[in-house]
């Protein structure tokens, strides 16, 4: 895929890998535009929207207002939370809801809003970042893992529908990033700036997945051996 002049819907594009994605594809080329609930630090040359994509009624809005601007080529679900959970004691479902809805039902349906508008327009992409806990989760984010590894499932779903048409199906697989979301977690971080080449990299070699430094690694010991590799990743 030729990234250059390419129309890109970034979510959760404000800060962390959404914010360094954003920054290499309109280096580029494309034509990038974020969403976030909040605007922290205005990036020149990207647009922003406003969007809380916990809300059914401001994703459809999103969407109505991207496809009434013109559509877009690249649909990116980035946009991530995780709230440690000890399912031992009381836990708020308000708190699993919002892990839920922006993990995972906003892509399904930005997806299921979108794709009818990205059919038919050339080159396209769809783009899903999970995580390698998707295949190896670990034991203090049980809604989160749970919600990757169905991010996953379903991305290898659709990819299969739509083989052989216009739109590309990728699903991103990041290591432990260094971003707000990781603040005062040990080991050995990635950098945002790493997984965003990746990410540009694996759109213009038309990869189906992308598997960013360790992910890459634990996912050859995962086919190996499962259980090593959940076991690795138990306590993460």
């Amino acid at each position: 895929m030729n990234l250059s002049g390419k129309r890109v819907l970034l979510t959760g594009g404000t800060a962390g890998i959404g914010r360094a994605t954003a920054l290499e594809l309109a280096r580029r080329g494309a034509a990038v535009t974020v969403c976030g609930r909040v605007q922290r630090e205005p990036m020149p040359g990207i647009a922003f929207i406003r969007c809380d994509l916990r809300e059914e009624s401001e994703r459809i809005a999103l969407a109505g207002k991207v496809i009434g601007e013109g559509g877009i080529d690249v649909l990116i679900n980035n946009a991530g939370t995780q709230e440690p959970m000890d399912f031992a004691g009381p836990v708020a479902w308000e708190v699993m809801r919002a892990e839920i809805e922006v993990n995972l039902l906003a892509p399904f349906h930005l997806t299921a809003l979108l794709l009818p508008s990205l059919s038919g327009r050339g080159e396209t992409a769809i783009v899903n970042v999970t995580s390698a806990l998707a295949f190896a989760p670990k034991a203090s984010a049980p809604v989160y893992c749970a919600a990757k590894a169905a991010l996953r499932a379903f991305t290898l779903s659709l990819r299969g529908r739509l083989e052989g048409g216009s739109v590309h199906l990728v699903e991103v697989v990041p290591p432990l990033v260094e971003t707000g979301m990781t603040r005062g977690r040990s080991g050995r971080k990635t950098s945002p700036e790493r997984v965003a080449r990746a990410i540009a990299d694996g759109l213009e070699f038309r990869k189906n997945e992308i598997l960013v430094g360790k992910a890459r690694l634990l996912w050859a010991i995962h086919r190996l051996s499962p259980g090593l590799a959940a076991g690795l990743m138990k306590n993460a």
